[in-house]
Order: C-alpha cells, then structure tokens, then sequence
C-alpha cells in the first residue's frame, strides 16, 4: 500500500499530524473507493479532521484544520449524491408492478377510498393540529427497517437489497439513464448494502460536523435530478397553466395519462423509498424535515400539472381525464397516510386544494357534456338516417363508461349538486330514491332525447316519428341490459315506454289515416240510397279502392328505404299497421260486395310486413 494512504499514526506535533491528513485528503483518489479497506482509512481519516477541527487549534492551524475539514465534507458531499443517484432510478419492473396494481385493483376499493377521503376532509379542520405536532407512526428502525414495496424485499448473496424480485447485478454493471433505454436499466432500484452503510457513515460525519444542511442539500438536489429522470423516463412532462390552455387536445390527453402513471408511481414507489432512505440515513432528528422537501419536490411536480389541467375548458372528453386524476390523487394520498404524518399542513391543503379543483372543473363540465359531445360530434355527421344514428350509441357509450369507471367518485362529487332535469319537463316520482349519479343519468338520457328531437325536427313527418322510435327504442334496450339500469328508477322504464307508444301512434295516424279516408266515409253511406243506379254506386265504390290502392302504394313505397334495425321492434310496428289497416280494408270488401283488384287482404299484410328493411 502506498504511503500515503497509510493509516494516520497518533502524533505530538499537531502540525505533522495536519500535514499527513492533508495529504491523504488531497491526494485520494476516488476511483479506489470501493476498495473496502482503504474506505475504511478514509472515514478513519475524515473523523481525525473532524475532531482536529475542534481541538482548538492556534489561529493559523485553526484556519488551516478548518479548510481541511471544508474540502473533506465537500468530498463527503460529493460522493453522498453520486451514491443517490447510482441508486435510485426506476426500473421498467418498477413500473410495470404499479400499473398492473392499478388495473387490477382499480374498482375494488374504489368505495372505500373515496368515502374515507370524504370523511378525513370533513374532518381535516379538526385534526390538522394533531398533524402538526404528532410523531410520524412510520417505523423509524435505523438497522431493521427495510424499504417498502409492492413485494418482498430480497438480499442476493452479492449484498445487495433488491426492490424487485427479479432483479440483480453488481455495482460495475450500472449504466445511467442517459446511455439506457427504457427496458435496459436492470439494477437502477437495486439498493447496494455497502452503499447504503457508505451513506449512513457519510451522514454520521456530516451531521457530527456540524454540516447537517449541505447534507440535507445533498440528499435534495439528487433527489430533484432522480425525480425528473424518473418522470420524462415515464413520458410526463410539466405544463404551466399557458401551455395546459393551448395544447393541442390530443397531447394534453397524452400528458393526462402520464400524470396519473406519474402520481402512481410516485406515491407507490418513489417516496416510500424516500421515507425508508431518509429513516436508514438521517434518523429521528433530521429524516421528517428532508423527507417533507423531497416528497414536496416530487408531489409539487405533479399538483403544479393538475391545477393547470383543471383550468383548460373546451372538450367533453377531457371529463375521463379529469376523474382519473381526482380518483388516482384521493388513492394515494389516502393509501400513504402514514409517510405524510410529519408533513406541513399547508404542503397536504395545496394537495387537497388540487383535489378540489379538479373536483370541481368536473362538476362545471357535466351539465354541458353531452352538449358538447353532440356538437363536435353531429357536425361530422352528414346525413341524418331513420335509424340508430351514430350519435345516440356514442352518448350511450360514454355515459356508460362514466358510470361504470368512476359512479363512485361522481356521487361523492354530486352529492350536494342540484341536478336539473331538461327534456320534456316531465316529473318521476321515483326519482327522490335515486343517487346523485342517477340523478345525473336521467339529466344526460334526456339531454339525448332533446338532441335526437332537434335532429329529428329536419326530416318529413312519419320518418320523423320512426327515427325517434328507433332510437329512444335503442336507448331503453341499451339501458335495461346494463349498469344504467341500477341508477335509474322504475319510472324512467315506465315514461319511455309511454313515450315509445305515442310516437307509434302519431306515426299511424300521419302516414296511415290519410290512406283509411278512402275506405271510411261516412258520408258516401247517406248517399248510397240516394243513387238511382246500382252500377253507379259500385262504380263510386271501385273509385274509392282504386284511391286506397294508390295511397297505400305510394305510402308504402316512400317508406320502403326506411330501416328499423331491430327485429322485434320492426315486427311491432308493422303489426300496429297492419291492424289498423287489414281489418278496415277486409270489412270495405265485405260489406260491399267487392272483389280486390290489386291486393288480397293477405297481399296487403305481405306487403305490410315487407316494410322496414331498408334499402
């Protein structure tokens, strides 16, 4: 061994013995470090400057030991943030352990976590004093906590502590991000013993020397660096409230997602790590004040973002986004109570604070959603069919999705909201049992209904009719057979239902009486015994069904590109004409003795029940 690395033998004259801690100081070189025995002269070293440093020197040795102890803490710095940094990155299994968490257990406490969130708000006034002055209930074992993580913490036989099961490497493996690709970091989570003993006697000298501050500099800075590798490496970038309000909306959605993978993973990954690194390193004097900063530097990234999504206004779709953020927010910081117990009252109200925007931007879109929605979608749509139109499948679909994705968040959210019921202004007496959601529902299905009425408005009568049958027809069948049907009364089946027959009466009368005037006439019965000629009176009535013949033709060939899509639906409004005009026409023939010259009563209900196929 060379000799200046020799251990440094006790010495009478103070100034020999600065003299050689000066030279190892200046002269060690860092690529040895790993070394475990020159290491350990190392620190040996640093603790003579240390207590040189306070044996109260004359002034020139006094000035001299002080710069020596400057340039050792320096380097103990230094070397502090460059093991943070070698050893906290994400990992891909990092991130995919989180976003499997997330879909398989993104319903399953969803009731819980919200209403627990209600409840801890509500009572968040009377509580924060306790926050402030109570210990955290975090373990805070210096030498038998482990990190916290999704799964068991592992210990190759290499000394290494592995957030992941499946990980492993050695320190001369380790890449940096930079010179990485995404799926290529395999030992950034991996926590070396050596190098977490290396950072404890670090801190131990730092904070001895009175350094406590660059110390807690150290750990800060390295963790804002790792924080802003971790999230570009999960694609999410900061916005200001600028930027949020003039992004396109496609890379705002895109933006919108990475923040709630973001969040998750920051929250479940990142600053339960932080807490255990801050536990292992700092111990109980100093772990809550620095981990208070680097989750603050972490969590402000991520709330700065939120509030200024929550301002951007302009597009029904951006409600999913919205909820997603409000529920994923609400879940980790319900599900992290116990890393937060030390933090500062107004770090946790700027993050309620963010929930409640968000909350609340939600609530300012829903009462014109589905306006919205019809707006940008209709005016793709160029041709209005008497079908299903494509609009009535896309609002059912989304309220579909609302209610099954997020019906928890959203009656928390309504639950104190004036829900207004628009459309046709009737009153359901059902609706007092209804939940907030369902409340909401009923305003979005009649909010469809004014939409599909003012389609409607542009097309001839009797097609009108049949476009609304088809699709309110559609709507209720939709309806019974999913979710929707659990927040909506009885009565809502019972009105559409009535709603469906009216406009099948209407249709009948419409485009059907007109046709029936030929064969009902009054007034041709007064005259009958008024003719003079036999032949005369059946010539009037041959007139009259050649009339019915032409009518019912024309009528049934203006209807015959008419679609009613649905079997059933198609049957029973043919049965409804048919027993309207069948049963008139048959009793026409009857009572007059008269032969068919174009149709047989059974031709007529064929041709009856070929309409509605469409062309």
């Amino acid at each position: 061994m060379d000799e200046e690395f020799s251990l440094i033998e006790p010495s009478s004259d103070r100034t020999e013995r600065l003299d050689a801690i000066e030279k190892l100081v200046v002269l060690w070189d860092p690529s040895i470090y790993h070394l475990p025995v020159l290491r350990g002269h190392y620190f040996h070293t640093v603790d003579e400057v240390i207590s040189l440093s306070t044996c109260g020197f004359p002034d020139h040795l006094q000035a001299r030991a002080e710069r020596i102890l400057e340039v050792t803490i320096s380097r103990l710095e230094d070397k502090f943030g460059r093991l943070m940094m070698r050893n906290h990155f994400l990992t891909e299994t990092d991130l995919l352990s989180v976003s499997y968490q997330s879909i398989s257990d993104h319903n399953s406490h969803r009731t819980n976590t919200v209403t627990s969130y209600q409840y801890n708000q509500r009572s968040h006034n009377t509580s924060t004093h306790s926050r402030t002055n109570s210990g955290s209930t975090h373990s805070r074992t210096n030498s038998g906590s482990t990190p916290p993580t999704s799964s068991d913490t592992n210990t190759h036989s290499s000394g290494i502590v592995s957030f992941s099961s499946n990980s492993a490497g050695h320190p001369d493996e380790y890449r940096s991000p930079q010179e990485s690709h995404f799926g290529s970091i395999v030992d950034a989570s991996e926590i070396f013993i050596g190098d977490i003993s290396d950072m404890k006697a670090i801190a131990h000298r730092m904070i001895h020397a009175n350094h406590g501050p660059r110390l807690a500099r150290a750990f800060l800075t390295a963790c804002s660096e790792i924080v802003i590798n971790d999230f570009s490496l999960m694609g999410f970038q900061e916005l200001t409230k600028e930027e949020a309000q003039t992004l396109p909306w496609d890379a705002l959605s895109r933006e919108m997602k990475n923040w709630v993978r973001a969040t998750k993973v920051t929250f479940q990954v990142i600053l339960p790590r932080k807490r255990w690194l801050c536990d292992e390193i700092f111990g109980t004097e100093m772990n809550g004040a620095v981990f208070d900063e680097a989750a603050k530097s972490s969590v402000m990234r991520l709330i700065k973002f939120a509030k200024a999504a929550s301002h951007r206004m302009g597009s029904a779709k951006i409600i999913f986004h919205l909820l997603s953020m409000y529920e994923t927010l609400i879940d980790e910081l319900t599900g992290t109570e116990r890393l937060f117990a030390d933090m500062a009252n107004e770090f946790l109200n700027e993050v309620e604070g963010t929930i409640h925007d968000i909350g609340k931007a939600v609530l300012g879109i829903l009462p014109v959603w589905l306006d919205d929605l019809a707006e940008n979608h209709l005016s793709r749509t160029e041709k209005i069919q008497e079908g299903i139109h494509p609009f009535t499948k896309y609002a059912i679909a989304y309220i579909s999705l609302l209610v099954v994705n997020h019906r928890h968040s959203l009656n928390i959210l309504l639950h104190d909201e004036v829900v207004t019921v628009t459309g046709n202004g009737a009153v359901l007496q059902g609706q007092s049992k209804m939940t907030p959601l369902g409340h909401t529902v009923l305003a979005l299905l009649s909010n469809l209904n004014s939409v599909l009425e003012n389609k409607s408005e542009k097309m001839e009568p009797g097609k009108q009719e049949i476009f609304l049958i088809n699709n309110l027809h559609y709507v209720l069948n939709l309806v019974k057979d999913s979710v929707l049907k659990l927040q909506l009364s009885i009565d809502w089946f019972q009105e559409l239902h009535e709603r469906i027959d009216m406009l099948l009466s209407r249709y009948l009368k419409l485009c059907w009486d007109n046709v029936l005037t030929f064969l009902i006439n009054k007034n041709l019965r007064q005259r009958k015994g008024m003719m003079l000629f036999v032949s005369t009176y059946k010539a009037v009535l041959r007139q009259k069904l050649k009339k019915f013949n032409s009518a019912f033709e024309a009528t049934c060939s203006s209807q015959s590109s008419w679609k009613v899509p649905n079997p059933e639906l198609r049957q029973e409004i043919r049965r409804a004409i048919s027993e309207m005009v069948v049963p008139v026409y048959k009793l026409f023939l009857a009572e007059n003795h008269l032969d068919p010259e174009m149709y047989t009563p059974k031709s007529l209900e064929d041709t009856i029940f070929g309409l509605f196929e469409g062309s």
